[in-house]
């Protein structure tokens, strides 16, 4: 019933991608554990952008769908750098104000009581709220 509904070529692509996944995957996941996050958002940046200029290049463009595509890309580039404006602003705003330090204050009390369960970045969350 089902191979009646997906084509063969699917079921074809399916079995090529199944051993590079195999693979590649926990290559992926060592290479991961001994780069810092950074590096590796670099990585994710130069190979998206050297897709993006590669497809530009190989892929016959009309006027009309370049425009578009460079009118996306700036409007990421703006929605995301207006983003991480506001973002710079609310957390300088948290540190002013005193929230950040009355947060780790709040920490250090529950893990000073033992009401605390530690994450994985280093803080506590309440035992209480989770139950």
């Amino acid at each position: 019933m089902v191979m009646d509904e997906i084509s063969q070529d699917a079921f074809d692509y399916l079995g090529v991608t199944v051993p590079i996944v195999t693979i590649m995957a926990p290559v992926g996941a060592t290479l991961g554990s001994h780069f810092h996050r950074h590096v590796l958002a670099s990585f994710i940046y130069i190979l998206d952008t050297v897709a993006l200029v590669t497809a530009f290049i190989i892929l016959p463009l009309g006027t009309t769908l370049i425009l578009v595509s460079v009118a996306i890309i700036c409007g990421g580039f703006i929605f995301f750098g207006v983003l991480t404006y506001l973002g710079s602003k609310t957390i300088a705003e948290y540190e002013r104000t005193g929230v950040v330090d009355a947060y780790e204050e709040k920490q250090e009390v529950m893990k000073a009581n033992g009401n605390c369960v530690a994450t994985v970045n280093g803080g506590c969350d309440n035992l209480g709220a989770v139950l």
